[in-house]
């Protein structure tokens, strides 16, 4: 059975992945973790914007939070945080990056829609269009668009991951929000324990939550 081995092998070294991550990331679907504790609230001084529109799709509105740090002279650097959760599950509600918000950063966390919502690569074009949507609107957010990073664990590790090196390739693009003019392009990567051991012909054929 030659064939099936690519799909066995990319299973196992997923789940080892991930399971020698679990006690530093916390439950990939948002349970226990060392740091939900510290983003339990907003930081002082920190501007929360929560349930900003940055797209549509199947009708519905795509949206994330952005947490604006204390007022500063010169546009900021933004955070962009993808929650995991096996790319079934977990929230933007829970966003580890908010802590960066009170140290100079703009930390945006975005919603994406799962995959009992939508295939891959719907996924990867939610995200691609929040990026675009924090490009355009970055005057008004005192952005600075020139550094925008992303972070993500487990699933949004891998979601990270693809926009660090999918810039420019225009399947993955997608065609979501006002901002088609922008940039989808990350200046920075966080990787944090996500699937990147795909196997080259199984990327067109397997669905994430199969892996």
């Amino acid at each position: 059975m030659t064939g099936s081995r690519p799909i066995r092998r990319l299973s196992v070294l997923t789940s080892a992945t991930l399971l020698s991550c679990l006690p530093a990331c916390g439950d990939p679907g948002g349970g226990p973790g060392r740091w939900l504790a510290e983003t339990a609230g907003v930081p002082p001084g920190v501007t929360a914007l929560r349930e900003l529109e940055y797209a549509r799709a199947q009708g519905r509105p795509l949206t994330l939070d952005l947490y604006l740090p204390p007022a500063s002279e010169a546009p900021v650097p933004a955070i962009v945080w993808i929650h995991g959760g096996g790319w079934r599950a977990g929230t933007k509600d829970r966003c580890r990056a908010l802590y960066l918000a009170s140290e100079g950063f703009a930390v945006a966390s975005v919603e994406y829609r799962l995959s009992t919502q939508a295939t891959f690569p719907a996924q990867i074009h939610d995200c691609k269009a929040a990026i675009r949507f924090l490009r355009g609107r970055a005057a008004g957010y005192g952005i600075d668009p020139a550094r925008i990073g992303v972070w993500g664990s487990s699933a949004g590790g891998h979601l990270a991951a693809l926009l660090g090196t999918t810039g420019g390739v225009a399947e993955l693009e997608g065609d979501l929000g006002d901002h088609a003019d922008q940039s989808s392009r990350v200046q920075a990567v966080v990787d944090f324990c996500g699937p990147s051991m795909l196997a080259e012909d199984q990327i067109g054929g397997v669905r994430p939550e199969r892996i």
